[in-house]
């Protein structure tokens, strides 16, 4: 038990000692400024390769092994504005990095921030930057353009030693002094650009490597060290201008992952510049999903948004379509990039179901009589949409699949319909008609002399009714006429009696129904049918 307990206090002992050790190193390491102060007031992502620091104040010494990133992670660094300082050695090491993106706003880059950057192919420097520390690029093998900002007041020394395939620089108007060996190791470095405010140059570069300075006017100062220092050469502006007709130039193709470059050298000059191919980020469309319309292709408009907010132009990418895309589905367009742009794209849009319109112009109820078919007349479109037809109460109306309806009996009930769906077209929305159906005309009335003053009526008997009024008279007004009631709606003839010789009579035959109003019955007939006979 004792053993245990020794054992415990050791470890947590060890355990007290390394967490002091890592405060204590923290805080060494921070050099200028305290880990717990920088930690306060920055924030970074790293994601696919883009590593985003965004802040305020000073990016500490050793930035990667204070936050536990491996500095072969990122590929693309960005400082976002409010960052004013990168401490020394703060970048370090870091080979897989090619793009470094600086904030206005920064003032100081610290010696050896961007150390063994070996994949750094150029570097832009904000003017707001006054200072550029010793040995701060040193080591950054495939270093190509360097744009230096026109706030410094010197180049410190070393700060671009070993730049192997640095093959020109621009020194800005208001530096006064190069430090040593500023560029040296250079190898390809063939022609430096000296403002007129230069007032002290130091051996800039080894005896290995000779270099052309270029200046706009007569300067003291460079003629003083072109004497000192035989590896240097002088030749004024004027003497060396040049039109860069006899541009060299490559292209880093951009993709949707990195930013692409075209870097021109004059073969003449040995001026270097560059432009920036900014990586594409997305594909836009100004239409997703579109509707089937007959016989017509359709195709999305496609924009390629690029990862600085502007269209790439047209000319950069081409757009296939699939082909037939006309009917309803999902389809694909494939965006290939060119012309300094690589890779490609796929953008899914659709094409849905067309939509049926289907109403009718008034919601009035449709009144008919149960004698005659009849039909509904509806808007629609298209022309050509197929129906589905369904009665309420098929015994007061039914319907068929052409929509002609028939009347059972009396009655009121809905008629719906609706187009159907099919490969092309949604189903529309169903139409509601109210159909009054009421009773129809007695059919197939026939009036039959009889010998002597005798008349025999008959007629298509109608069990829907319950039962027949008889009418007749002399008068076609039918004022004189007489009425006889059949109770019987089974029966199909009657016969008239003593009637007049040599008269015209006038003969209605009626079906009626007793529809109860409140307490009472009431008939309804049907419409009247009249017919003539003389006797």
């Amino acid at each position: 038990m004792k053993k245990i307990i020794i054992g415990v206090m050791i470890v947590i002992s060890f355990v007290f000692v390394v967490k002091i050790s890592c405060v204590q190193t923290q805080n060494i390491m921070g050099n200028e400024t305290s880990q717990e102060e920088n930690c306060e007031q920055l924030s970074w992502t790293l994601k696919n390769g883009i590593l985003i620091i965004s802040g305020q104040g000073k990016i500490p010494t050793d930035f990667f092994e204070d936050n536990l990133i491996d500095p072969d992670q990122p590929k693309e660094l960005i400082i976002e504005r409010g960052i004013t300082e990168i401490k020394p050695g703060a970048f370090r090491g870091c080979n897989t990095l090619k793009k470094v993106t600086l904030p206005e706003g920064l003032k100081t880059i610290g010696s050896q921030a961007f150390q063994g950057c070996q994949n750094l192919d150029y570097i832009e420097i904000p003017d707001t930057v006054t200072y550029l520390g010793r040995e701060s690029f040193i080591l950054c093998s495939k270093l190509k353009y360097v744009k230096l900002s026109k706030g410094l007041k010197s180049i410190s020394g070393f700060a671009f030693e070993n730049c192997a395939s640095l093959e020109s620089i621009c020194i800005p108007e208001g530096v006064e002094t190069i430090h040593r060996y500023a560029f040296n190791f250079c190898g390809r470095l063939k022609m430096i650009m000296i403002p007129n405010s230069l007032k002290d140059i130091n051996p800039m570069v080894s005896y290995a490597f000779p270099v052309k300075l270029v200046a706009m006017d007569d300067n003291p100062v460079i003629e003083e060290a072109v004497k000192r220092f035989p590896e240097l050469s002088y030749v004024r502006k004027k003497d060396y201008i040049c039109n860069h007709s006899n541009n060299d130039y490559s292209i880093e193709t951009a993709t949707k992952d990195k930013d692409g470059k075209a870097i021109f050298i004059c073969e003449r000059c040995g001026e270097t510049s560059i432009g920036i191919l900014p990586r594409v980020q997305k594909a836009v469309m100004k239409k997703q999903i579109f509707r089937y319309r007959k016989g017509k292709e359709q195709h999305p408009w496609i924009d390629i948004i690029k990862s600085d907010g502007t269209k790439l132009a047209k000319r950069y990418y081409q757009i296939t379509y699939p082909k037939s895309s006309m009917y309803p589905g999902t389809y694909q367009a494939t965006v290939k990039l060119k012309n300094g742009y690589e890779g490609s794209m796929n953008v899914e849009y659709k094409i849905l179901k067309a939509q049926q319109y289907l109403h009718r112009n008034s919601n009035k109820m449709i009144t008919k009589s149960w004698d005659k078919p009849f039909y509904v007349n509806l808007n629609k479109d298209p022309s050509n949409c197929k129906f589905q037809w369904k009665s309420s109460d098929p015994k007061i109306a039914s319907v068929d699949m052409q929509g002609k309806i028939i009347g059972k009996k009396r009655g009121t009930c809905k008629i719906y319909v609706y187009a159907k769906e099919d490969e092309h077209y949604e189903r529309s929305t169903t139409v509601s008609i109210k159909v009054k159906i009421v009773p129809g005309k007695i059919k197939k009335i026939h009036l039959k002399r009889i010998s002597g003053r005798k008349l025999k009526v008959t007629w298509k008997k109608d069990t829907r009714y319950d039962g027949y009024w008889v009418d007749y008279g002399t008068k076609k007004n039918m004022l004189d006429s007489r009425q006889l009631t059949i109770n019987n709606s089974n029966k199909n003839r009657i016969y008239l009696k003593n009637l007049k010789h040599k008269k015209k009579y006038y003969v209605i035959v009626r079906g009626y129904k007793k529809i109860k109003k409140g307490k009472r019955y009431i008939p309804e007939f049907s419409p009247v049918n009249k017919l003539t006979i003389t006797i």
